[in-house]
């Protein structure tokens, strides 16, 4: 059985090529809330529906882009989308499917511009960036359901 998604592991966003995260974010997110009810080896579950709010951690972050690295952007809006094909197929906490250490996606982000300061200052015109995330760390060891 692949190890559940749970509180503590962590998720990496990677942008598209020619996009970088900045300001000393790395693009990793330690997993930290969600609604529990299911537990292994004392660490909730997260579930389908607990990962698009996990896209918000990403907000006020920075970001540079090739030909535009002087002065980094800031992300304003975030979304994410799951490949179904990657949660568990056989645990289900309200008919949503939980997330394992294979699940991955694409997310989506709105951004103020990156800018060139070299001569007269340009800023990055594509204000929607994309990539994929995937569990980068997951610890679980065992499964335990809680009342």
């Amino acid at each position: 059985m692949t190890p559940f998604l749970c509180v503590g592991d962590v998720v990496e966003f990677k942008l598209s090529a020619g996009t970088a995260w900045a300001g000393g974010f790395d693009g990793t997110i330690e997993i930290e809330q969600g609604k529990w009810r299911v537990v292994v080896d004392g660490k909730p579950v997260c579930f389908a529906d607990d990962l698009p709010g996990f896209a918000q951690k990403l907000l006020t972050k920075g970001y540079t882009a090739t030909g535009f690295a002087d002065a980094p952007g800031r992300v304003v809006s975030a979304s994410l989308t799951i490949d179904g094909a990657s949660l568990s197929p056989r645990l289900t906490r309200d008919g949503k499917h939980a997330a394992t250490r294979r699940t991955t996606g694409r997310f989506s982000i709105c951004v103020t511009p990156a800018f060139n300061l070299a001569g007269a200052p340009k800023p990055d015109i594509v204000l929607q960036k994309s990539g994929t995330w995937r569990v980068r760390s997951s610890g679980q060891q065992r499964l335990t359901l809680e009342p």
